[in-house]
């Protein structure tokens, strides 16, 4: 995953792709961070362009260089050397990915969403439907509704489809049709939105759910019947 970001505010804060975050403030010239785990570090290592490093548990070096007024990944290099640097377009958003093998894949954007995806054996082709309200189209809010995969060297198209047929949430997902045309999975909602059904095709897996308070939920499925219960 390449969902890692760098926040420079009063703190300079790193996010990395299972949702941590990691702080780090700056004490006499040196990046200070979370003491519950000194294996992480943090540096500055460029003026011009401003840049920095974040160093993980792992020691994956994971350089941001600051683009247009945001800081944007620019390259990643993993303990055993396998690296990756990541090149954008014009509107910042990620283009082209190269690795330390010399292997490329390349991306294209519609807006926020990307498109395509190129490797050298494969084409991934996205598709989306754009939300409205009555006449009106809201920007920036789109829904998947398909995934076609080409493969380049000749072979067959096969394309998965998403569904949003409930009238009052169109952007819950409520059905998905396999690469062969078959409804693969079905999923119903009740009025405020949560789930009442999962199922798989001719109802394998089956999975019924239901809301007898704001903080208990009852799962019924072939293994019989278990109650949850949260905090309110």
């Amino acid at each position: 995953s390449f969902e890692r970001s760098l926040v420079v505010d009063s703190y300079h804060t790193v996010l990395v792709e299972d949702g941590s975050k990691y702080r780090f403030i700056l004490s006499n010239g040196v990046f200070i961070g979370p003491n519950s785990n000194p294996e992480v570090s943090f540096r500055q290592v460029s003026m011009d362009p401003l840049e920095y490093e974040f160093r993980n548990a792992d020691d994956r070096l994971d350089r941001f260089r600051l683009i247009n007024g945001k800081y944007t990944l620019i390259s990643s290099i993993s303990r055993g050397g396998y690296a990756q640097w990541f090149h954008l377009n014009e509107n910042n958003k990620i283009s082209e990915i190269v690795d330390s093998f010399g292997r490329r894949i390349f991306m294209e954007w519609s807006d926020d969403n990307v498109v395509s995806i190129r490797t050298p054996n494969t084409l991934l082709q996205y598709s989306y439907r754009k939300l409205t309200i009555g006449p009106f189209t809201i920007p920036g809010q789109e829904v998947m509704t398909g995934v076609s995969t080409s493969r380049l060297d000749g072979g067959e198209q096969t394309t998965i489809r998403y569904h949003y047929d409930d009238p009052s949430y169109s952007t819950l997902l409520t059905g998905i049709t396999d690469e062969k045309g078959v409804r693969f999975a079905t999923y119903s909602y009740n009025s405020e939105g949560q789930v009442l059904v999962s199922e798989h095709a001719h109802g394998a897996g089956r999975i019924d759910l239901s809301y007898p308070t704001n903080t208990t939920t009852v799962v019924s499925d072939g293994l019989g019947q278990r109650t949850y219960t949260f905090a309110g």
